[in-house]
């Protein structure tokens, strides 16, 4: 990872993110009773737009009131603050990942969308196999590509669409047989850059390869899982995406079997399909 962060330590421009989403990551991957923890009513309220977005979102996830909540603090009480936390992290994040990645063949907003649709098959394997920790498990599959926003400035970006559309393996693997590293590493190097905890930092740089050895955690495999169901349900494919198989080790671990991968298919699909309703075409 030295070389990557020598790489990018001399860049002029990185990739940045919104000084919300450092907040909220940190309430959401911290204890509960940390003293120095902001409220997330607090750090939702300085931003107009976030809180316009997270009001739109919580009155549409709690549309039984016959009085639409007016204020951050009652969508709080209303929908709770684990999911306020996730409503406004997949709010926030939209400005770092909703933009096009030309490199990868994602649009405008598909980066984002995959990305959202990998951090609820995260949260939902951690619940289902009851391991890892759901909050940290979204996070990190929300995170898992960010190393792609980067890799346009590691290396030459036309040589990376050559390089996907020209390669018929893995291509993690053809990524660090050209370059030396992969968009996973990149990633995590970029995560470093900016203050994220080296849980997450890990859950990025192995969310393809997934190390069976002794730096092998659930996490590992449940972002890797996750990722793998984002592209089976199409979100995030990009030139990339048919050209990743799934880790049966991981499944493994996790004791995925078929039956339990397509009931959180279903669960992820539906799930996605209600955030998109309530935030009626703003993730498009």
């Amino acid at each position: 990872m030295a070389q990557i962060d020598q790489i990018l330590n001399r860049l002029d421009r990185l990739p940045a993110i919104p000084v919300a989403v450092t907040q909220l990551i940190s309430n959401l991957c911290s204890s509960s009773d940390d003293p120095d923890k902001e409220s997330t009513a607090h750090i939702v309220m300085r931003d107009s737009a976030l809180t316009a977005s997270v009001l739109k979102a919580a009155n549409s996830a709690t549309a039984g009131f016959s009085v639409p909540a007016v204020c951050v603090q009652e969508a709080l009480q209303r929908v709770g603050e684990n999911h306020l936390l996730k409503i406004a992290l997949a709010h926030a994040s939209q400005q770092a990942l909703g933009g096009e990645i030309a490199e990868y063949g994602l649009g405008s907003g598909e980066a984002w969308l995959g990305a959202l649709v990998g951090a609820l098959a995260a949260e939902e394997i951690s619940k289902y196999t009851r391991k890892g920790d759901p909050n940290v498990a979204f996070t990190a599959g929300l995170l898992r590509d960010i190393g792609k926003l980067a890799m346009g400035l590691v290396v030459d970006p036309a040589k990376i669409g050559t390089l996907l559309s020209e390669s018929i393996e893995d291509i993690t693997s053809r990524e660090r047989a050209e370059w030396g590293f992969d968009h996973a590493q990149v990633g995590a190097a970029l995560g470093r850059v900016w203050g994220l905890p080296d849980e997450l930092l890990n859950g990025i740089r192995f969310h393809h390869t997934p190390p069976s050895d002794d730096m092998a955690e659930d996490l590992y495999d449940i972002v890797h899982c996750a990722d793998n169901m984002a592209l089976t349900l199409g979100y995030g494919v990009g030139i990339d995406g048919l050209k990743y198989s799934i880790n049966l080790e991981s499944r493994e671990n996790l004791s995925l079997n078929r039956a339990a991968f397509e009931d959180i298919l279903v669960s992820v699909r539906l799930r996605m399909n209600n955030f998109l309703d309530d935030t009626q075409g703003q993730a498009a």
